[in-house]
């Protein structure tokens, strides 16, 4: 039996609309068994805010091949999912990455 992906799952949980004709009551059923697989645990308020904050941007991108390449992987930090969505933004417009430091200009993003 293969192990749910919680990455997969939050983004189809945060993506799910409620369909035409579809009640309120149905809708938040479905909603509630897509959270199943999300893998949520105690987080701190830190932690909380990077999750949402990679959900966010994963849910958000405008690249579709960034988004599935990111939602492949079953533990992806905000700082992973920001370097890889980085690297692959920066390849596609053949700029070295050494010239892009990603990480702080990450950190001063989030100042």
């Amino acid at each position: 039996m293969n192990t749910p992906n919680p990455i997969f799952a939050r983004h189809v949980l945060a993506t799910r609309k409620q369909k035409q004709a579809e009640s309120l009551q149905t809708f938040m059923q479905e909603l509630l068994i897509l959270s199943k697989d999300c893998n949520f645990n105690d987080v701190t308020a830190e932690e909380y805010r990077n999750e949402l904050v990679r959900d966010a941007c994963i849910n958000g991108l405008s690249s579709h091949s960034i988004r599935q390449r990111l939602l492949e992987n079953h533990r992806l930090t905000l700082d992973q999912a920001f370097d890889i969505a980085s690297s692959m933004s920066m390849a596609t417009w053949n700029i070295p990455l050494g010239i892009f430091p990603v990480r702080a200009f990450r950190r001063l993003l989030l100042q």
